[in-house]
């Protein structure tokens, strides 16, 4: 890598972080948290993460979601959160 092109990489703005941490169930199950396809409740799920999985915050919108980014095998993903499943 270049000088010049450590020196772009490194001053790209990091995402604020936060945690998936939903609440447990009423037995005391711990549950993963919900990414969807759009911030809404009925939108399509696209995946599920554990409680620990550190994400990125890209944007934060009106009723409480959050849109992420996290890692993946290939990268990273994106998709929506409830701020409900997150410790921010």
């Amino acid at each position: 890598m270049t000088a010049t092109a450590r020196a772009t990489a490194s001053s790209l703005p990091a995402l604020p972080r936060a945690v998936v941490h939903p609440p447990k169930t009423a037995g005391g199950a711990q549950v993963r948290g919900i990414v969807r396809e759009e911030p809404k409740f009925g939108g399509e799920e696209v995946t599920r993460l554990d409680p620990g999985t550190e994400v990125g915050i890209v944007e934060r919108l009106p009723g409480g979601w959050c849109k992420i980014r996290w890692p993946y095998p290939d990268g990273t993903q994106e998709g929506y959160i409830h701020q409900d499943v997150l410790r921010l």
